[in-house]
């Protein structure tokens, strides 16, 4: 079993793009495994959405990137949760 330190040794929350849509509440660093027993790490994000009641959980998995492409953006997520509020 991996630890935290072997799957993701930065800061974690310096992965997430800050925000004014959003805020990070916590970040998880887990894993997953498959039906084989190949081992996923795994980031659990849990956010709160500007102007709505709730937390939500967004899992990434956590893959080898170049230096600039390590920001997850969880604006998309931000916008969906907007929508749904909107109906």
């Amino acid at each position: 079993m991996s630890t935290p330190e072997d799957i993701l040794p930065l800061d974690p929350e310096s992965l997430v793009v800050p925000s004014d849509a959003y805020t990070v509440v916590s970040i998880a660093q887990t894993s997953e495994v498959d039906g084989v027993g190949h081992d996923f790490p795994i980031l659990e994000i849990t956010f709160l959405v500007t102007g709505h009641p709730g937390l939500f959980t967004k899992q990434v998995v956590i893959v080898p990137r170049g230096p600039d492409e390590r920001m997850i953006d969880l604006t998309a997520d931000v916008y969906i949760i907007n929508a749904i509020y909107d109906l």
